[in-house]
């Protein structure tokens, strides 16, 4: 799959909009799952975002879960305390 970073873009801008709510961006209107997972995975392994994309045996991404980081790493300590 090729990168689209307007989508990334995109993403960075919803999940910023997003910083108080209390669940993080697992959709955005008009792309496909597959697309956000993939994309998602990308800010996840650069350490960009916090969260999850999980997948079914076969590897097919089936649910993203994302929020900004400072917002995750408060959420992490707060479980472990």
């Amino acid at each position: 799959m090729k990168r689209d970073w307007d989508l990334v873009r995109q993403m960075l801008l919803a999940l910023e909009e997003k910083q108080d709510a209390a669940y993080g961006l697992h959709a955005l209107p008009g792309v496909s799952n597959e697309t956000l997972a993939y994309h998602a995975q990308l800010l996840l392994d650069g350490g960009l975002i916090w969260g999850n994309v999980q997948q079914t045996h076969q590897g097919e991404p089936y649910h993203v879960s994302m929020c900004p980081l400072n917002l995750g790493r408060t959420r992490a300590i707060s479980a472990h305390a």
